[in-house]
């Protein structure tokens, strides 16, 4: 892990979830409740497990994602 990649990622993180968080809310609050639950599955060509791990727990404190398999080099997500 790098400093100045930490300090590249952290306000990205910041900002996303901020995103996500109104996102979240402006689908699950407004009348028509247009939220659309499912899953997507996401390939990465991150090959070190601790790196998998890293990236799926970042993932999951966005809001309206939950990681739920991390098998081979991918993921899915609802």
């Amino acid at each position: 892990m790098s400093v100045v990649g930490l300090l590249h990622f952290v306000p990205f993180l910041t900002r996303e979830s901020l995103r996500g968080d109104f996102d979240v809310a402006m689908h699950t609050l407004s009348p028509t409740m247009r939220a659309h639950p499912g899953f997507t599955v996401f390939l990465t060509e991150l090959r070190r497990e601790d790196a998998r791990v890293f990236l799926i727990n970042c993932a999951n404190l966005l809001p309206g994602t939950l990681a739920d398999d991390v098998g081979g080099t991918g993921w899915a997500s609802p």
